[in-house]
């Protein structure tokens, strides 16, 4: 059946619904929304592979911490994949500027009371292979449903830039009351991050349980335990790309950016500056800088837009789930320091003998 047989107000509020309880049971959505048709539109949307929809982690729950990283390397030496690799895998994006390559950001979660992987970076710095690394600690992290209200769903694109009002941030109440993951929480999430149309029943085969086991993990601890700060939706488009606005801290300047329908998540950082993340078609682009400039004048002040193109794979944007593979079935984190030192020296060697920048120019006030 074609998704113009549905209604377009109700597949907007079943994909709202989805960003909000999760995509597992659209028949229960239904339910609760008050749309009948709820299950056949996740059923036409899924044969189209037009959505995908992937976990908003509340990673202080798991005992982490999550840190913003920014630096400059060297864009024709030294890959996103090397980063990751001498990261050994904790990082969960990294994000090259497509308009200035040498800029790059990081989003690292790592476990409570450790920044080891710091070292890590000090040691390619020393190689003279990093520059200008600020490290920086999420403090409030917002979560944004993305608005199909102007979407069209055959095109798989949306028809307006902008939407007429601001949004609020979507909040979920946590439910953790002192409670500690399991390795098989972690995992479920880690495997669906990882593919982010994989069913549970596909995940509990991938991880080798039964499905009933899975189910209950699913509800009774990534749910029920607010392992979930929400969801993200992504629809599948060739010519997808993210954006990453950074500015200083402000909550008029932050409504006003919600006015962009993809904008999905926001964080404020401990140094008193805010960051932003849009996931858009490339066509949006041109407006969205045109309206990030409007906004630095009428709040006069500044604003830094990194853009990181979806392809070539890798060569500006590396997404990876949460580091689940160095949780321990003893409810523990683990990692290596010297595996992520030998790693970076490694690299080091490498490329010691290729022509290196010796400076960069110094960054501004806005990462």
């Amino acid at each position: 059946m074609s998704i113009d047989n549905y209604n377009y107000s109700d597949i907007s509020k079943v994909l709202n619904a989805v960003q909000y309880f999760g995509d597992l049971n659209p028949k229960l959505l239904g339910a609760i929304i008050g749309v009948k048709e709820a299950t056949g539109i996740m059923e036409t949307l899924r044969k189209k592979s037009t959505f995908s929809v992937t976990f908003f982690a509340r990673e202080t729950i798991m005992g982490l911490r999550k840190y913003f990283v920014s630096l400059k390397i060297p864009p024709t030496l030294i890959s996103l994949v090397d980063l990751y690799e001498v990261l050994d895998g904790f990082p969960s994006f990294i994000g090259r500027d497509f308009n200035s390559p040498e800029n790059t950001i990081m989003i690292i979660p790592f476990p409570k009371g450790k920044t080891d992987f710091i070292r890590a970076l000090e040691e390619l710095a020393d190689a003279g292979l990093v520059h200008n690394l600020i490290v920086r600690k999420f403090v409030r992290q917002y979560q944004f449903y993305t608005d199909f209200s102007t979407f069209d769903f055959e095109k798989n694109t949306f028809k307006e830039n902008f939407l007429v009002q601001p949004r609020s941030p979507l909040i979920l109440p946590d439910l953790s009351d002192g409670f500690r993951p399991d390795w098989l929480d972690l995992a479920i999430m880690g495997k669906k991050q990882g593919n982010n149309k994989r069913t549970l029943k596909e995940i509990a085969s991938l991880l080798n349980v039964p499905y009933r086991v899975a189910l209950k993990h699913y509800q009774e601890h990534i749910i029920g335990r607010s392992l979930v700060e929400g969801y993200v939706m992504r629809w599948d488009n060739s010519d997808g790309t993210r954006l990453t606005i950074l500015f200083k801290r402000d909550e008029n300047f932050l409504s006003e950016l919600t006015r962009i329908p993809t904008l999905t998540h926001a964080a404020d950082l401990d140094d008193g500056t805010s960051v932003a993340f849009i996931f858009a078609d490339q066509h949006m682009i041109p407006g969205i800088m045109d309206y990030v400039a409007y906004l630095r004048l009428k709040f006069k002040m500044d604003a830094k837009v990194m853009v990181h193109l979806f392809k070539p794979r890798f060569k500006y944007l590396l997404a990876a789930s949460i580091p689940y593979e160095h949780y321990t079935e003893s409810r523990t984190w683990v990692y290596d320091l010297d595996k992520m030192l030998q790693r970076a020296r490694e690299l080091a060697r490498k490329l010691e003998l290729l022509p290196l920048p010796t400076s960069y120019p110094p960054t501004d006030n806005i990462p």
